[in-house]
């Protein structure tokens, strides 16, 4: 009786091993069945969106970029605009669904695996469909975004024959409006530049003079900030007093650095008109303010306001800074090693004393603004 039981529980242990074997092994076929379909979607997949890409970049970007696009946004013929971060919604959406259909069928075969579920062929079956289901997406993915640029590409053309004195007239006008930006950030690239090959032709002697700038600005910050500290203390309960003189402390600051830097450029013999230069720059600001939201062109504006001011306008903005453009030029070729250690040691010390006086300058204007200020405030609240 011992014996034939041991016997039986030997049979089944060999039933139970054979049965564990035959399982593992159709788990892994189920594993290799489902890596190949999700590399042959992932591969589809990627293909058709660097079709797609390859399409919108040859094709409808340099349309997108081109002043008669803009025109025709302006003129609202194209009310819906289609730029890269369509596809790119569109493609994440798509690529989000196949990964979460793989996470799906990757756990059903895990159960599988433990025992959970036993159905082989239904799990097999539905992996089987998990190419077939997505290769249709893929491609209506694709069809959408090519007769998305088709449908614009012609809209473009149909329009433009068919306006092209209305395009031309607001074209040239953000072209202008362009040209001035254009002209305006050229120009600081190229003050950027002279700049760097200035502290690089000159770079110990430039070093000492920006160390002098560097001491007397943080020694002006020191003070404004100290006599910040002191005031908003002492009549801590006057609303806004502290916004106010750190925001005057800024402006304090950023003026004696553009004073201290002027001396510096001086020193090299370079005559910046800093004056025209703020000019410049304040234009380009209301130019922008007027005819731009953020960086998107204000198309109302440019349809209603646009006039023979506004060109008179860029065409001073032009030609202030051809003028900046010239001083640029003639600066740097005139600039040399010519100073002695001497001179440099004499005029580093001219510096320093001149910026002293300015330094006493700027903390008396700023002792003024908070008795104003405080003033100003005590009237405003003192019902309060």
């Amino acid at each position: 009786m011992q014996k034939t039981k041991f016997f039986s529980l030997i049979l089944f242990s060999s039933f139970l091993f054979a049965f564990v074997i035959a399982d593992t092994d159709s788990a892994e076929s189920l594993y290799t069945l489902l890596n190949s379909q999700r590399t042959s979607v992932i591969n589809n997949f990627n293909q058709t969106s660097d079709q797609v890409y390859d399409k919108y970049n040859k094709i409808w970007k340099p349309v997108v970029e081109t002043v008669v696009y803009k025109s025709l946004v302006c003129l609202g013929a194209i009310t819906q605009p289609f730029y890269k971060i369509d596809i790119d919604i569109d493609r994440d959406i798509l690529r989000k669904n196949i990964l979460e259909e793989y996470i799906l069928l990757d756990g059903r075969v895990k159960r599988y695996e433990l025992w959970l579920v036993s159905d082989f062929t239904w799990l097999q079956s539905d992996i089987l469909a998990f190419s077939g289901k997505y290769t249709p997406q893929i491609s209506q993915f694709q069809t959408k975004q090519l007769m998305a640029i088709s449908g614009l590409i012609q809209t473009v053309s149909d329009y433009t024959s068919q306006n092209t004195e209305l395009i031309s007239d607001i074209s040239l006008k953000i072209v202008n409006i362009q040209s001035a930006l254009d002209a305006y950030q050229s120009l600081n690239n190229d003050i950027n530049t002279f700049q760097d090959w200035l502290s690089s032709s000159q770079k110990e002697f430039y070093n000492k003079l920006q160390n002098t700038k560097s001491v007397s600005s943080n020694i002006l910050n020191s003070n404004l900030q100290y006599l910040t500290d002191q005031f908003v203390k002492r009549y801590k309960k006057l609303p806004w007093l502290e916004s106010y003189l750190l925001s005057q402390k800024d402006l304090s600051l950023n003026i004696f650095n553009d004073y201290a830097q002027s001396q510096i450029n001086q020193i090299f013999g370079v005559n910046y008109n800093q004056q025209k230069y703020s000019q410049v720059s304040e234009a380009i600001q209301q130019l922008k303010s007027q005819f731009y939201n953020w960086d998107n062109l204000n198309c109302t504006q440019i349809l209603a306001n646009y006039g023979d001011t506004t060109d008179r306008k860029i065409n001073n903005i032009l030609s202030d800074i051809s003028m900046i453009n010239s001083w640029l030029s003639l600066s740097q070729a005139s600039i040399s090693t010519w100073l002695s250690i001497s001179a440099q040691n004499s005029a580093i010390s001219a510096m320093s004393s001149m910026y002293i006086q300015h330094l006493n300058w700027s903390l008396q204007d700023f002792r003024d603004f908070i008795y104003q200020k405080l003033l100003e405030l005590y009237n405003k609240y003192i019902n309060i």
